[in-house]
């Protein structure tokens, strides 16, 4: 199968396309990465369309090449090369049907305020697959966009995508907080049990709440959404499960090699499995896609459940430390690790 992932600038394509290969195992062709891989460092200060066109050819060339061989070898592949108009599109649907190859059209439709916004963030952070965009190269992109017609997408086995998830796994997915969602922070801490190991029961204020979410954002303003932390949902009901983090710890917030991972879940979801299939994903996610050199987890040493999803994850014991933060006399912490090398050897 050949997914070709179409949608305006900010949509989240490549976001998309990573999560897309790790569902599907499948191979990502990014044109964003080849161009700037190949061509960016040597671009003229006044880039030219015809300049950009002629290096989107080449790339497109090669990209076909590859994924032709790929195919021969029963690999899905994922075509994350914009789209961004019919005639593009026209041309890799004719390839496709001429190559016999079965293949889907995925377009992301995202409002375009929300996408600008991404930008924004994106701008702050540049990274690998990521060029800066300024307002007048988005608003001319716009104008640039077509949209896959209604037709189009019935003929070339189109699906509309009309919010990206963070992650997804067979029962939650995980999206981005946003601002005004403070809300959820608040609901979930009003559990006695849920806070026990936390304040030792007290409920969290709705100020304290908004101060997490001022913090949350932060984090995921810093590394651009692919490190922070993320609502939980039931797939099927849409309930909300609780948060899951996935970023550098406290007392280095600027090590995105080294990434802890945390969670928290609503008393009614406890011992179904959730936390582990969700921290499962959220590792193959950092070491497969990310290339991050370990993760680890803290918590209170009293705390067995916690801690017996650590060791179900595979993590190892390293170590106790006091953390005056911790409620109660007992403030006794373990710290749990689980390095690369491990984990790629308990996938073998």
């Amino acid at each position: 199968m050949v997914y070709l992932i179409c949608g305006s600038t900010g949509a989240g394509k490549t976001t998309y396309a990573d999560r897309l290969a790790l569902k599907n195992n499948a191979l990502i062709f990014s044109l964003d990465r080849w161009l700037k891989s190949l061509f960016w460092m040597d671009a003229p200060t006044a880039g030219t369309f015809e300049w950009i066109s002629e290096r989107i050819a080449r790339c497109e060339d090669v990209i076909w090449a590859q994924l032709l061989q790929s195919q021969r070898q029963d690999h899905d592949c994922i075509l994350d090369l914009g789209f961004s108009e019919p005639t593009q599109r026209q041309k890799f649907y004719d390839l496709l049907r001429s190559a016999n190859l079965a293949y889907e059209l995925h377009y992301l439709s995202i409002p375009c305020d929300e996408r600008w916004r991404r930008v924004e963030r994106r701008n702050k952070n540049i990274g690998a697959a990521s060029v800066l965009v300024t307002k007048e190269t988005f608003d001319w992109m716009e104008s640039y966009f077509v949209a896959p017609s209604e037709s189009e997408l019935r003929a070339n086995s189109g699906v509309v995508i009309t919010e990206v998830p963070f992650l997804e796994t067979s029962r939650v997915i995980l999206r981005e907080p946003r601002e005004d969602e403070a809300r959820f922070f608040f609901e979930l801490d009003q559990d006695p049990e849920v806070m026990r190991y936390l304040s030792d029961g007290r409920p969290t204020s709705m100020d304290e709440a908004r101060a997490s979410m001022e913090r949350v954002q932060t984090v995921l303003r810093t590394h651009a959404g692919r490190l922070g932390l993320w609502w939980a949902f039931k797939k099927d009901t849409g309930e909300f499960l609780g948060w899951f983090h996935f970023r550098p710890g406290r007392d280095t917030p600027t090590d995105d090699r080294n990434i802890e991972l945390g969670y928290r879940l609503k008393q009614k979801f406890w011992r179904q499995g959730f936390t582990v299939e969700v921290s499962q994903a959220l590792l193959e996610l950092g070491f497969r896609s990310y290339g991050i050199e370990a993760v680890f987890a803290v918590t209170m040493k009293q705390n067995l459940a916690s801690r017996g999803v650590m060791e179900k994850l595979g993590l190892q014991l390293v170590g106790e430390y006091v953390e005056e933060l911790f409620p109660g006399s007992d403030k006794r912490g373990v710290r749990y690790l689980l390095k690369r090398a491990d984990w790629v050897r308990s996938r073998r």
